[in-house]
């Protein structure tokens, strides 16, 4: 009997370890809702959004196909369809997501920590925006804080465009003896910080600048943790720089061709 026993124990343990033997490996793959053969399927569309992580949109404003990916992910690859063809981007979660201008990481990469309804609102270089751009994606398991932000990531901006003017874009004397902004940046007409200035908050964008002050701004002062991306022509176009810090002279900041950024700046956007 006890040999009958152990051999009937035997073969229990021995089918056990065939059935995980032959059992599916540990959920795992590199994406979402498909596997590592990067194909995609229409299934994605009406699948559940992830706890944490991003859906990408081939439409605006979370519309089209789409695909997800969870917080952790890194993507060199876009699946079928979506090379190049992505307008729009919603994060679940805490998850932070940057996005690539090429495959495998390379050529400019945007840190992203809330939704994007229209990636033509995120200017990428030259004039150029984010839409219909992204090849490959690293999704990341935590918000990017400020600090983080890659270059070329701006926040929508807030109803009032001018941290210490009217909209109408009219400058007047009263901005001098205006205080600083707690997060934000001042443009000067003279180095170093002298002369008339205005001054905007982190997150405004400012497509033209007020009157006498367009290609006339020798010094950027910024404070708190905000950045600065400065544009040669208006409406965010013509070559840009980032300033992460407090310019004194922007004779000191090379532009092209030899000349500088002294006198030069014509559009802004802080963030």
């Amino acid at each position: 009997m006890k040999r009958i026993a152990a051999f009937l124990a035997l073969a229990f343990a021995l089918s056990i370890c065939g059935a995980f033997a032959h059992a599916a490996p540990p959920y795992s793959p590199q994406w979402e809702y498909g596997s590592g053969n990067y194909r995609w399927d229409r299934s994605w569309n009406s699948r559940p959004d992830p706890r944490d992580g991003a859906c990408f949109y081939s439409g605006p404003n979370f519309s089209g196909n789409r695909f997800c990916v969870r917080a952790g992910d890194q993507i060199p690859h876009l699946p079928s369809g979506y090379g190049d063809n992505i307008s729009s981007i919603q994060i679940f979660g805490r998850a932070g997501v940057r996005i690539f201008n090429d495959s495998n990481y390379r050529n400019g990469g945007v840190e992203l920590d809330g939704s994007v309804a229209d990636l033509r609102n995120v200017p990428f270089r030259d004039g150029h925006t984010w839409n219909d751009r992204i090849s490959s994606i690293i999704v990341g398991r935590g918000r990017f804080d400020r600090g983080q932000r890659a270059p070329g990531y701006y926040p929508p901006p807030p109803d009032n465009n001018w941290a210490y003017g009217p909209q109408n874009n009219v400058w007047n004397p009263s901005w001098n003896r205006r205080p600083d902004p707690r997060d934000g940046a001042c443009f000067y007409s003279s180095a170093p910080f002298r002369g008339n200035h205005f001054c905007v908050r982190s997150g405004d964008r400012i497509p033209n600048l007020p009157s006498n002050f367009g290609d006339n701004i020798s010094s950027v002062q910024t404070f708190g943790r905000a950045r600065v991306r400065i544009f040669n022509d208006r409406n965010f176009r013509g070559g840009s720089e980032v300033l992460r810090g407090s310019v004194p002279d922007l004779r000191d900041v090379p532009f092209r061709g030899g000349h500088t950024w002294n006198n030069r700046i014509s559009s802004i956007i802080v963030y």
